[in-house]
């Protein structure tokens, strides 16, 4: 027959296991969901890079066209003062 210090030790133990386990758990559900934060960031920072490449695209295009308007009235202003 045990003891009752016996009794006191097994259900320590018992509830050490089952503390630890369930600590084990959650350690494993917090990794799931860091790993999911971690993709859902990369997807949004791949999409704001893929907007934000875009946007620069579309000011490349506009500085060209600018500087080309620009260096067409120079052109024609210097023409007109050579004619003078």
């Amino acid at each position: 027959m045990k003891t009752e210090n016996q009794l006191d030790v097994g259900k320590t133990l018992e509830q050490l296991r089952h503390n630890f386990k369930e600590g084990l758990e959650l350690v494993s559900t917090l990794l799931d969901e860091a790993r999911v934060e971690a993709h859902l960031g990369k997807t949004e920072a791949e999409a704001r890079l893929a907007a934000l490449s875009a946007r620069l695209s579309t000011l490349q295009r506009g500085a060209l066209s600018a500087t080309a308007e620009i260096a067409e009235k120079a052109i024609k202003t210097l023409r007109t003062a050579a004619k003078g």
